[in-house]
């Protein structure tokens, strides 16, 4: 939902996570949501290590959107509602582990979000950023998450980073952690 500014209205459900489809939102740090919602522009290329709210809240503001899903139960059901709601500008790739992820090569993205289950977070990193252009963001949710362990020294040639906290988000990971290239 946007009000009348632009700016993006988190409804109250949204912190259950259950209706991600629904409001056609990422399920991260509300803060990193309204970064891009700001930063994509109808031109960009998307890639995201996860589907859900995020591939229909990049599929109405990009150009097209490549999305990477360990579940084939769910990347059926995103890709369902994306059908529901004409959105045709995803590629659904289902990826139960690293090895089974699509080879991307010569592939360039604007915006990468790695919010994935069962794919190595360290791994969809490394990929996503031989795979941006300059100029672009990565965005990971649970950065401080143990399945994350270890992306510091991986951003560590990134000096233009910002760390959105949430107390909500402490469970899994403080937050989501937007990286500029």
């Amino acid at each position: 939902m946007n009000d009348s500014e632009g700016q993006i209205l988190i409804p109250v459900e949204y912190w259950n996570g259950r209706n991600s489809l629904e409001l056609e939102y990422p399920w991260i740090v509300p803060e990193a949501i309204q970064t891009l919602h700001y930063f994509t522009q109808p031109h960009h290329e998307v890639l995201e290590y996860g589907a859900g709210g995020s591939t229909l809240f990049f599929a109405r503001r990009a150009k097209h959107v490549t999305s990477i899903e360990n579940s084939s139960e769910w990347a059926a059901k995103v890709t369902a509602a994306a059908g529901q709601k004409g959105l045709n500008n995803i590629s659904m790739y289902v990826a139960p582990t690293t090895e089974d992820c699509p080879d991307l090569t010569g592939r360039l993205f604007d915006i990468a979000l790695i919010d994935c289950c069962e794919v190595d977070r360290r791994t969809a990193l490394r990929v996503a950023l031989g795979l941006l252009r300059p100029g672009s963001i990565v965005v990971i949710d649970n950065y401080d998450a143990v399945y994350c362990q270890g992306i510091e020294e991986i951003l560590a040639g990134y000096p233009n980073k910002h760390n959105f906290d949430d107390l909500h988000w402490n469970l899994c990971g403080k937050g989501t952690k937007v990286v500029y290239t």
